[in-house]
């Protein structure tokens, strides 16, 4: 059983569009409008509900996730999917409540073609 929520969601609604002129030549699309939610707070405090910060997306195929403190120290980074900043140090000592900073670099299929994407902003981890 998972004990996190994803907090970074990609919603993704497709839209079709049909043109039909008075002298023929009718023509019709389907375009993907991508959306990227990432709140900015997680409580990684065993209490099931918002425990992990991740990213989860259908269309992601490659990842690297970075998330600094204040002063530039790297707490933790990853490239496997599944794998969530609990709240703790690489070497598992629990970071204190505060705000943090996040680096991810995406590729993700975007209409079939393969984009990378950077998303960076801070946190506040509650504990």
């Amino acid at each position: 059983m998972k004990k996190y929520f994803f907090f970074l969601a990609f919603i993704s609604c497709f839209f079709s569009v049909e043109v039909k002129a008075q002298c023929g030549g009718d023509t019709s699309s389907t375009i993907a409008i991508s959306e990227v939610i990432m709140p900015s707070v997680f409580t990684p405090n065993s209490d099931r509900l918002n425990d992990g910060f991740n990213v989860s997306g259908d269309c992601i195929t490659a990842i690297d996730k970075k998330i600094y403190n204040r002063w530039g120290a790297l707490l933790f980074d990853s490239q496997q999917l599944e794998e969530v900043w609990n709240g703790r140090t690489t070497s598992g000592d629990k970071v204190p409540e505060g705000t943090y900073f996040y680096v991810f670099n995406i590729e993700m299929l975007v209409d079939g073609v393969s984009t990378t994407k950077l998303f960076k902003g801070s946190l506040s981890l509650l504990r």
